[in-house]
């Protein structure tokens, strides 16, 4: 895992790193984390207060405040941290260390002088800038309170007093940090856990490192997650806001308001919901990876305690009148519901509270959460003293007596002792000074000028008085487990009693009571980070002390001038429309000054307001450690006991508002992964690169927001408009009250969705004819329109469509012999050919072009490219894109069997056998011809796929209204394009673990049973998820062109087989399942090892050796990969007697009315309007094609040696059984999408006939199993063209002429390959990292053996281990007639008819190759879109859905050919970390569970 630690120091910093070492010294630090992280070196020669320490470090400081304070004032704000200007400065200070002169310069009249150049930029400079720039960073607090005078109450402020306001609050801290350093800096469990992320970073930036062999170094990592995390921002901050929360509830019951309430991650409780963006995870609570295990789970405990518990029973039980308002809101209420109207009670002369007007409206009412969060902020500061004083209250003791003992310099670890040994502390009268000068500041700031701040001397006193009580137990919380319990609720609420009414004072006292205290923490926090990295104290005292001073002097500067130049500043309703300055942040606060000035906590938290329980919170913190504390003591052994921490717990929520549940809920789960998971199983990893994660992440984040502000958003420039664009969850009805005639504005959401109306804007062309289509999604989605005078068949459809076609043949068969397959489909030539064919039509000739010696003639430019000349070019690009399954065969012949193949035997072989290129290929189209009439115009058989490419050309081609507030289906199609294919970077070279997220592994990380039920790839996936639409897509196809129907009956299948059926067969070891894994394709021999096939082949004669099989082994098989054949017999037998019983009278009808005089009345609109516009294809054209395809089939098998095995009658015998499967397997295609296949009964027919011919099996299999596919998509086609009314003859010819082009590029393509590269396919003798592996074509080779070597005699019989399956057949048989039954019995009951059981037998039909990963994302994208969204926002689904499918498909296609062209085709395949993998880290989930069974990478049992 990288390198090892030694005392705390990685072992290459030992020998790199350019410092000493301290080998007397032992780190004796007690906290691991420290031990890990921070070195004990220290080179005390280092200069520190150099010229570039003062220059960067003031610039950096400046540059912050500026930034931050302009933004602060914005509707977007901007927040820019010290990350950001850490590393910029590094190479800054390089170049000067590189350029300056180092001659010293003297101070005139002084003895002083100083080096611009000391020599090498060091790491003490570089922590000193950083300081500055922290400074910089962080907020001045009391800036809120000069806005709020100034543009709210619209009162004048002398500047001498708002800017001594502005030091005195920051400066105040000094005091308390001094005070208490002894305690929490020098004391070694006072470890300050979020400093460990800038120390990883400055070791990082710093430190030579030796990278680690196949590793990265420190600084190589922290740049590979920072370009990451910079290029991936672009998405949640400008692409796709809407990332930053995901609350599917929502999306599902959009109706609902509880359903909403419970979902919202932004408006309610956030059950579902989940963030993809670090802003999200770390902007409220700052970055998990900083805080310790201990302290998020005890965060978790109590977000689950007050969020899931509490909240809801108040809620729903109404309490404090609940239901009125929103469950989740910091807005106030009065008691009817609406929004509480402040001016109604604000008296504007005095600026307080105007009692008649208050008595005369209403009392102040909270959310109930909101409530609480005030009940809980009253108990988590009596806890934290209580927790302090019990848990450590000797050890304070005892170190504040050892202050005065003479055993005080060995008090502290490593560090305090370097510390010590090598640098002077600052005096403690200098912090004393500072104090007393700022207290006499703020007495004076409060009491001269006239009193503008209300606040008099007693009440400065007393706020400090607080903040100096609480600095150190709330800094034993922070410096323990970085949660900081604020001051800023008690403080309002005691002045808030004792001098109410005025609200300036109230804000006044908060700041000077709070923000002092808050302060001082950052100076100690700033101070440890001195102290891990030996800066010495007074170095740190004087950058800190200058970096408050400039920054609140550049915070106040800057609000000041922004104050007194833009006119109406923070008050939207007076701003110029479209004006940014609207300061939200400021309104909050403003807020707040009313509420708890000017109402105040009497009228809220006493019998004189709504919540004085909220009182007892008080006693419950106080108490609420003693409990914990005696159990400590009752059972010290138990160390957990003394980690619960009843403080954090108590204040888990603190920060909500503003933060929201989904905020918790990201950082939760990055927090106990990263500082349990991590952090105890790979702790080298963890000390390496944890931190440097951190940091990274952050920086990656905020220069990405710098980039886009300036470069886009200042310039209002804020992404593309869609729903994706809003920076909410879509949850509009959680912010609604639920308590009957409450009114609010949008609730509830009573808006009309449009049921089922086109929104497409185009004119109907044929008014007479009504569109009586039986299929409402073709209705919604295809259009009743025709231009029979558009060219078709132009100079333009052939050029584009044959250079198309040829491309994706070669380029797909070219790599679908290397190990990482590239497959680029005909939507990337669709959308590709679009502008071409455009460009064409503006600069080609128009003129006529005679054909020599013939009355033809053509032009090259007919006119505008059409889409009738698209859709035929993209004919062409199927053709090319579809594989064609007998290059399989030629392939195993000549580099696995190594064989010499005839050239035209393979060629001829070619056009007969492919999937649609060729798939026998033209015998595929005697098929189609004979069934045209019931599988093309029959309106019934829809096709649903081809709905998708309808829907894509429609919005590449028709001139579209934009909608008011929406996008044109052109730009809907762009935007996702454009995010699919940013997106498919991450999981296809970044990060493609994300294909298979598979938890429960993660968590039983050495559990077998675990990792079989939790992997998505090699187990039954329960509880796995993949973020990647080609996991989605890839083996199914599009979720979004499937019929609701046909999703729901494979949902069924999949359930009953997969998470019934096979567990029970598993765990009862039927067939000995558990001898082999529980998920596997592959084969084995009795002792569970891989079964050897070359030791029962003849090599001579390729068939079986039946004394070497009998004095070996049966073939087993795993009992999942067993039970697919029989639910392959199943399922073929099943769609027999389905299409018998549903659709046997039906199919007769038809073709019966085929020879009557009503055949052109059949049909809908759309076969009316083809039949009216365009001449059919002659009957006799397929029967020519089938007839010579049949001949040339049989002479290629018996002719040329009989080099494929398969003799006459086994051509004949594969071609009646493809005819007698195209029409029954088509009507399940033309209807559910899903197509049973007949490879399973090819191999099994040809196996019993003719056994022990591995050539002949596959080829058997190509032209029974193969040319029925061919012939269905040819169909598919031909209904495509039927619904986009294109001349069948034209369609004919196109396919005609692209399956021979396809078949030809194919096989020229794969025998050029395994003619030229030596070793083609064979691993063991190619040379290391050889791409032409073949991983394809070794699992067609082994299927050849299996079938055609052992056979199903010996598989499927007695003489075999599987004779039961073939009662499959009989079960699939059956199958369908008590659903028929049913449907006769109960005619009404719709749903009865909808069950279909080649669908539910057949339903697991690809896996594998597919894994249990590929259904559940599959099902779950195709449920909400084609059952909830097409039910629920039918306009919608009409308008978008299958654009989406189209485009996402696109995107991750033209990303793919990108990634592979520019990167791994040099071998670059990503950086080098375990989310590299293409897998989801099951390892044990391949493992058998017998007893004795060895397998390589498993335990044996």
């Amino acid at each position: 895992m990288g390198s090892y630690v030694e005392d705390g120091v990685p072992h290459e910093a030992r020998q790199q790193s350019n410092v000493d070492v301290v080998d007397d010294e032992v780190n004796d630090n007690p906290i691991e984390q420290v031990r890990l992280t921070v070195p004990i070196t220290d080179d005390p020669s280092q200069p520190t207060l150099t010229f570039r320490t003062w220059v960067l470090g003031i610039i950096s400081c400046s540059v912050l405040a500026f930034v931050n304070q302009f933004f602060g004032y914005r509707q977007n704000q901007l927040y820019v941290s010290s990350v950001s200007a850490q590393i910029l400065v590094l190479p800054v200070g390089k170049l000067m260390a590189a350029t300056l002169p180092q001659k010293p310069i003297r101070f005139p009249f002084t003895n002083w002088s100083f080096s611009l150049n000391p020599g090498p930029f060091n790491l003490k400079e570089h922590v000193l800038i950083t300081i500055f720039a922290n400074s910089g960073s962080n907020s001045v607090y009391a800036v809120n309170i000069i806005t709020i005078v100034m543009a709210f109450y619209h009162r004048k402020l002398h500047p001498a007093a708002a800017f001594l306001l502005a030091q005195t609050t920051q400066m105040l801290g000094y005091g308390w940090a001094g005070i208490f350093r002894k305690y929490l800096v020098d004391s070694p469990y006072m470890w300050w856990p979020s400093n460990l992320v800038q120390v990883s970073l400055f070791r990082a930036l710093h430190e030579k490192e030796k990278r680690p062999k196949g590793g990265r170094t420190r600084l190589q990592f922290f740049f590979m997650v920072f370009i990451c995390s910079f290029a991936y921002y672009i998405v949640p901050s400008f692409l796709f806001p809407s990332i930053s929360a995901f609350s599917f509830v929502c999306w599902i019951w959009k109706d609902s308001i509880t359903a909403q309430q419970i979902g919202s991650g932004m408006h309610g409780l956030g059950i579902g919901s989940f963030g993809f963006d670090w802003s999200t995870v770390a902007g409220f609570l700052g970055s998990p990876l900083a805080t310790p295990g201990f302290a998020t789970i005890n965060i978790l405990i109590g977000f689950v305690l007050i969020v899931y518990i509490v909240t809801p029973i108040a809620y729903w039980n109404n309490a404090y009148e609940a239901q009125k308002f929103p469950i989740f809101t910091s807005h106030t209420y009065d008691s009817s519901g609406q929004s509480y109207n402040i001016s109604r009670v604000l008296d504007q002369k005095n600026f307080d509270i105007n009692m008649v007007g208050y008595n005369g409206y209403s009392k102040l009412y909270l959310s109930t959460f909101f409530a609480f969060t005030y009940g809980l902020s009253f108990a988590t500061l009596t806890a934290t003293i209580s927790h302090v004083a019990l848990f450590h209250g000797r050890t304070i003791w005892k170190m504040w007596k050892k202050t005065t003992s003479a055993v005080k310099d060995q008090v502290g670890d490593i560090h305090t002792r370097l510390m010590k040994k090598n640098y002077d502390s600052v005096p403690q009268w200098w912090f004393q000074i500072i104090l007393v000068s700022m207290v006499a500041l703020a007495v004076f700031t409060c009491e001269g000028f006239g009193k503008q701040l209300q606040l008099p001397w007693w009440g400065v006193l007393m706020a400090c008085g607080i903040a100096l009580f609480f600095t150190l137990p709330i800094g034993i919380i922070q410096a323990t487990t970085n949660q900081q319990p604020g001051l800023n609720v008690i403080t309002e609420l005691i002045i808030g009693y004792i001098y109410p009414g005025r609200p300036l004072a109230n804000v006044a006292f908060k700041t000077y009571g709070y923000i002092s205290m808050s302060q001082a923490l950052m100076f100690l926090s700033d101070f440890k980070l001195g102290h891990y990295m030996k800066i010495p104290p007074k170095s740190m005292f004087f950058v800190q002390l200058v970096g408050t001073l400039v920054a609140s002097s550049v915070y106040f500067g800057t609000s000041w001038w922004l104050l007194t130049s833009i006119e109406y500043i923070c008050n939207p309703s007076k701003l110029p429309e479209g004006s940014p300055w609207t300061c939200p942040g400021d309104d909050v606060f403003y807020n707040a000054s009313i509420i708890w000035g000017v109402i105040g906590p009497l009228r809220m938290f006493s019998n004189k307001g709504v919540y004085p329980e909220m009182n007892w919170f008080f006693l419950i913190g106080l108490l609420a450690p003693v409990p914990i504390w005696f159990l400590s003591k009752k059972f010290p052994n138990q160390k957990w006991i003394k980690l619960i921490n009843m403080p954090i717990i108590l204040g888990a929520t603190g920060m909500m508002p503003p933060a929201r549940a989904v905020n918790y809920l990201t950082w939760l789960s990055v927090g106990i992964f990263f500082n349990f998971y991590v952090y105890r199983k790979y702790k080298g990893w963890w000390a390496r690169h944890n931190y440097i994660l951190s940091a990274a992440l952050d920086a990656g984040v905020a220069f990405t927001a710098v980039l886009l502000y300036f470069t886009l958003q200042s310039k209002d420039i804020m992404g593309p408009g869609w729903w994706g664009l809003e920076a909410d969850d879509h949850c509009p009805l959680a912010s609604c009250p639920t308590a009957p005639g409450v009114v609010a504005k949008g609730c509830p959401y009573d808006e009309d969705i449009p049921g089922g109306k086109s929104h497409f804007n185009i004119d109907v062309v044929v008014d007479e004819e009504v569109n009586d289509c039986p299929i409402e999604q073709v209705r919604l989605t295809v259009p009743t329109t025709d231009d029979p005078s558009e060219p078709t068949m132009t100079f333009r459809t052939w050029v584009l469509g044959l250079l198309s076609c040829v491309v994706l043949a070669f380029v797909n068969q070219f790599f679908g012999y290397r190990q990482n397959h590239l497959y680029v489909s005909s939507v990337s030539a669709q959308i590709v050919v679009l502008p071409l064919g455009k460009l064409m039509a503006a600069v080609l000739p128009a003129t006529e072009f005679q054909v020599p010696f013939t009355k033809w003639s053509f032009s090259l430019n007919p006119g505008p490219f059409s889409m009738k000349e698209h859709v035929l070019i993209t004919i062409f690009a199927n053709s090319g894109s579809n594989s064609v399954y007998a290059v399989n065969i030629i392939t195993i012949v000549k580099a696995y069997y190594h064989r010499d193949i005839h050239i035209m035997a393979a060629f001829l072989r070619d056009p007969l056998e492919e999937k649609l290129e060729t798939r026998l290929l033209m015998l595929g189209y005697g098929w189609a011809g004979l069934f045209r009439k019931f599988l093309v115009d029959s309106p019934y058989m829809w096709w649903p796929s081809n709905l998708v490419q309808v829907s894509l050309f429609r919005a590449l081609h028709e001139r579209e209204k934009r909608p008011k507030g929406g996008r044109t289906r052109m730009q809907f199609f762009i935007i996702v394009f454009v995010c699919s294919f940013a997106y498919y970077i991450v999981p296809s070279l970044f990060f493609p673990s994300l294909t298979a997220l598979s938890f429960v592994c993660w968590i039983w990380k050495d559990s077998i049973t675990a990792q079989q039920i939790g992997s998505g790839l090699k187990g039954l996936g329960i509880g796995s998820f993949a973020l990647d639409w080609s996991t989605i897509a890839a083996f199914l196809g599009s979720p979004l062109a499937y019929p609701d129907v046909a999703v729901i009956n494979m949902l069924i299948g999949f359930v009953l087989i997969f998470y019934i059926i096979l567990p029970v067969t598993y765990w009862t070891n039927t067939y000995d399942a558990k001898k082999f894994p529980i998920f596997s394709s592959h084969t084995f021999d009795v002792d569970g090892q891989k079964y050897n096939v070359s030791r029962i082949l003849n090599q001579k004669t390729f068939d079986i050796d039946l004394p070497q099989y009998n004095s070996y082994s049966k073939l087993h098989l795993s009992t999942f990969f067993a039970l697919t054949y029989g639910w392959g017999f199943a399922t073929l037998t099943s769609t027999i007697s389905h299409v018998g019983l549903y659709h046997g009278k039906e199919i007769w009808h038809l073709w019966r009315k085929t020879t009557g005089a009503v055949k052109n009345q059949l049909g809908d609109v759309h076969t009316r309007l083809m039949k009216r516009n365009y001449e059919p294809v002659p009957e006799w054209w397929f029967q020519i094609i089938l007839v010579s395809m049949v001949g040339l089939a049989i002479f290629t098998c018996e002719g040329f040696g009989k080099q494929l095995q398969l003799p006459w009658w086994g051509v004949l015998l594969a071609c009646t059984i493809a005819l007698a499967f195209t029409l029954p397997i088509g009507v399940i295609a033309a209807t559910t999408n899903m197509q049973p296949g007949l490879n399973i009964i090819t191999e099994l027919i040809i196996g019993y006939i003719y056994p022990g011919r591995p050539l002949a099996n596959v080829a058997f299999k190509t032209y029974g199993y193969i040319s029925m596919s061919q012939a269905l998509m040819f169909l598919g086609d031909f209904k495509l063209g039927h619904y986009m009314k294109i001349p069948p003859k034209s369609m004919f010819v196109v396919q005609l002429a692209g399956t021979l082009t396809a078949t030809s590029a194919f096989f020229g393509t794969s025998w050029w390959l395994l003619t030229t590269v030596k070793n083609i396919c064979d691993p063991a003798n190619l040379p290391a990292g050889s791409p032409w592996t073949c991983p394809g074509d070794d699992v067609f080779y082994n299927a050849s053996i299996i079938w055609g070597v052992i056979g199903p005699l010996r598989m499927f019989t007695k003489k075999g281990n599987y004779p039961e399956l073939n009662w499959f057949f009989l079960l699939g048989f059956l199958s369908p007639i008590p659903g028929w039954l049913l449907h006769k019995k109960f005619p009404n009951k719709k749903w009865i008819r909808h069950i279909n059981m080649p669908i539910i037998l057949g339903s697991t039909g690809v896996m594998p190759p597919a894994k249990a990963i590929n259904y559940l994302s599959w099902f779950s994208v195709a449920l909400v879109f084609n059952l909830y969204v097409y039910r629920k926002h039918k306009g919608w689904w009409a308008r978008h859905n299958y654009i989406l499918s189209a485009a996402l498909d696109a995107g991750v296609a033209f990303t793919a050919v990108t990634l592979y062209v520019t990167l791994q085709s040099k071998e670059i395949m990503g950086p080098k970390w375990w989310g590299l993998d293409q897998d989801d880290h099951c390892p044990l989930a391949k493992c058998p569970t017998a007893p004795g069974i060895k397998t390589k990478g498993c335990p044996v049992l």
